[in-house]
């Protein structure tokens, strides 16, 4: 269930609806739970989706990330 969440909070963000989050309770998903799950998956798709539009190879990635931002 909690896969098919995190689907739905990367394709569709915008639908997840209070009934989402209820029915994940419901089976013994805490609020902290949930909050992990959506900031994973958050997290995932940020990644992904710089790595995408900048292009860097997957082992240079954070190296990279520290040069654009002065680390």
């Amino acid at each position: 269930k909690i896969l098919h969440f995190s689907e739905k909070v990367t394709r569709n963000a915008y639908k997840v609806t209070e009934d989402d989050i209820l029915s994940l309770r419901e089976i013994g998903f805490s609020n902290e739970d949930i909050f992990e799950a959506v900031a994973v998956t958050s997290l995932f798709n940020y990644m992904d989706r710089m790595a995408d539009g900048l292009g860097p190879p997957v082992e240079g990635f954070q190296e990279m990330m520290g040069r654009m931002t002065g680390e």
